[in-house]
């Protein structure tokens, strides 16, 4: 399997959790208090080291909205790190 590959299965597999069990959202984000992983960084990176890859890009951008739709801080943090200016482009 090629790098690309991997990084669009791993965030279909996250999506796929997300969309099967919404609740595991307050385990992702930055706050150590909470023991929280910063795995939307992650889909985060794949957007910016593939973004000519049309299959990573949808599969991040698609993982990135099943981890904020629910989940207001985490969307408040990708916006002040401009992550939609990643995507946009």
């Amino acid at each position: 399997m090629a790098q690309a590959e991997i990084q669009a299965c791993g965030c279909s597999a996250l999506s796929k959790l997300m969309e099967c069990k919404p609740e595991v959202y307050m385990w992702i984000g930055e706050s150590s208090e909470q023991k929280q992983d910063p795995i939307h960084i992650l889909c985060l990176g794949a957007i910016l080291m593939y973004e000519k890859d049309e299959e990573v890009f949808t599969a991040a951008c698609k993982a990135l909205y099943y981890l904020t739709a629910d989940n207001e801080g985490l969307c408040q943090a990708l916006m002040l790190k401009n992550s939609h200016v990643a995507i946009i482009q």
